[in-house]
């Protein structure tokens, strides 16, 4: 029986239509979840006073009043002396136009801003492990004081231990599958925190502080994981406000690690971002 299938050589005919089919596939699904991102939630850099209150707002209702980690202050900001050497970024739920989350990224121009986790933990770093004083000052970060507030977590599979400071449900992996399949997926996934960490992502590789470091819980680095940001444990457990551990991260590599849905959403959070900036780091 002959094959309806013409091939030239090893390649059916049919490959170059299969081909191109495959890639709008691909295009349509990575471009989903950037555009369900994009049509609730829109990432901030906070660059004026008001902006940086409500960062200092969110932190204040996260870290003090609800997990109690923080001493509650009498104005209701929380803020310390590593936030006039940092950037800060916010996401907005556009429907209400009312702030969701928070994140800081720490960095270092000189070795008279030190980052917070030199000023104790330092003689916790194991040798042979990436180490603050390897690098250029002006190449290092630390990225803290994620937070979400309580209003958009809401959701059964937000509703866990650890969502407040950005831990994502352990039941959601996108390492091996796609995030994009169903609208129930896209309810599920965690855009909120994602958009915080994408948005931290944008600002280290814009500004050049590739060599990241955080002070967190190991299930918040498994997390992260979870969605192929892949922090490296340079420490051991340090009992401080709970368990944690210092991890390092080389941001020029995330790119690379991301899933072709998250690199799009990463992509959409950059250009937002850093509209009418001609040197996107992510070109």
């Amino acid at each position: 029986m002959h094959s309806w299938r013409k091939t030239t050589g090893k390649h059916s005919l049919f490959d170059p239509i299969i081909s191109q089919l495959a890639r709008l596939t691909l295009g349509y699904r990575c471009n989903k979840i950037a555009k369900h991102f994009d049509e609730f939630l829109s990432p901030h850099l906070a660059q004026t006073p008001l902006q940086r209150n409500a960062c200092f707002c969110i932190r204040h209702q996260v870290y003090c009043n609800e997990l109690g980690i923080l001493d509650i202050k009498q104005e209701p900001l929380e803020s310390d002396e590593y936030d006039n050497h940092a950037y800060h970024a916010l996401v907005m739920h556009k429907p209400t136009q009312v702030y969701a989350g928070t994140v800081r990224v720490v960095h270092s121009p000189s070795s008279k801003r030190k980052l917070p986790l030199e000023k104790h933990f330092l003689k916790h770093i194991l040798p042979g492990k990436a180490h603050p004083e390897d690098f250029p000052r002006d190449s290092i970060c630390e990225i803290s004081r994620l937070a979400v507030t309580s209003n958009f977590r809401r959701r059964f599979s937000d509703k866990f231990c650890g969502a407040a400071t950005g831990a994502i449900n352990e039941a959601i992996s996108f390492e091996t599958k796609p995030v994009t399949n169903s609208a129930n997926e896209l309810r599920r996934f965690p855009l909120v925190t994602t958009g915080l960490y994408l948005s931290a992502a944008s600002i280290v590789l814009q500004n050049k502080v590739p060599h990241c470091f955080a002070l967190m819980e190991p299930l918040l680095a498994r997390n992260l994981a979870n969605i192929n940001i892949k922090f490296e444990q340079i420490s051991p457990i340090i009992n401080f406000k709970g368990q944690r551990a210092i991890f390092y991260l080389n941001a020029n590599n995330l790119a690379a690690s991301l899933t072709s849905e998250l690199n799009q959403l990463l992509q959409h959070v950059d250009t937002v971002l850093f509209k009418g900036s001609s040197n996107s780091a992510l070109q």
